[in-house]
């Protein structure tokens, strides 16, 4: 059956980089390693790109976080109001992203005009008051210091999204029968469980919701479905896209709790699809449409970053 429920228009694309266009690197929640923000960054270089590196923070007490929350949240909406830059690229998740989310000037954010944020894992929380908040499009994928670590094609895939590319179909396993055609929102699902039931979320409301993670036993991704269930974050969800549950336990029982827990939503599920913390990881432009097959195991992405208009002055 198909998800016959109205889909949610799809967030604003901001324009798509091009060569020469300045990308500030920022590190709104974890430390990053030094070596792989230089070797992520030459990365970028070599797409042609210029490169800002973070900014130096005050150390924060706790050693989880690249620095207080006053100074990486500055970090951020200074950067984000650079009317030089055109993306905003985390260094990495980790954690502390939620912790900065009340400290953003979001009206300034929005008077500076659509950037483009890179980043997944804990930067979740951003993607999802950028989009409530906002109402911006965002690339879910690999931060600076992940770059060196990814598969050449799946370096080659986010270039291509970033730069303004449709994403390729991708291949998972059935997980519920029926097909959605909608925007995708979500991410990391522990961040997303965490942040549920708070001010700015972009609930799965009309949308088609994303869902990976790492590094969680079965009983807490347990946990964190049913607090996406209870919150209503997944209230009039259409259909659900499973990406990779890395280090998350035994394989086999974790794809069963999942399909469990989402197959009585009774919407298209998709699980194993190559979306989160492997070195195969694609990339997905978070809030514009996809289409996906709970028959075929499928997630076709349809939307892309905008064109840039033309410069008038030639």
């Amino acid at each position: 059956m198909s998800t016959t429920a109205p889909a949610r228009a799809p967030l604003l694309a901001p324009p798509a980089l091009a060569p020469g266009d300045l990308v500030a690197v920022v590190a709104p929640a974890g430390p990053a390693s030094g070596e792989r923000v230089a070797a992520g960054t030459a990365i970028l270089r070599a797409w042609g790109l210029r490169v800002r590196p973070p900014a130096s923070l005050p150390p924060a007490r706790s050693p989880w976080l690249a620095g207080t929350d006053e100074a990486r949240a500055d970090a951020l909406v200074d950067a984000w109001c650079d009317p030089e830059v055109r993306a905003v690229w985390t260094a990495r998740g980790g954690v502390g992203s939620h912790r900065v989310l009340d400290r953003l000037d979001l009206d300034a954010m929005a008077d500076a005009g659509p950037r483009l944020l890179v980043g997944y894992s804990d930067v979740t929380a951003l993607h999802q008051v950028l989009g409530a908040r906002l109402g911006l499009a965002g690339v879910h994928g690999a931060g600076v210091a992940s770059l060196p670590g990814l598969r050449p094609t799946a370096r080659e895939a986010l270039r291509a999204v970033v730069t303004g590319a449709v994403a390729a179909p991708m291949q998972g396993r059935p997980g519920a029968p029926g097909t959605a055609l909608a925007p995708v929102v979500g991410g990391n699902l522990t961040v997303l469980a965490a942040g549920a039931g708070a001010p700015g979320v972009l609930g799965a409301r009309g949308a088609v919701a994303l869902l990976e993670d790492v590094g969680e036993r079965p009983y807490r991704l347990d946990r964190a479905l049913t607090q996406l269930r209870r919150s209503g974050w997944l209230d009039g969800v259409l259909g659900v896209a499973v990406g990779q549950l890395t280090d998350c336990g035994d394989p086999d029982e974790v794809r069963a709790l999942v399909r469990d827990e989402l197959g009585a939503l009774g919407v298209p599920v998709v699980t194993d699809l190559p979306l989160g913390h492997e070195p195969d990881s694609a990339a997905l432009l978070l809030g514009a449409t996809v289409a996906l097959d709970g028959d075929a195991g499928t997630l076709t992405p349809r939307g892309r970053l905008a064109r840039r208009p033309a410069d008038p002055r030639g």
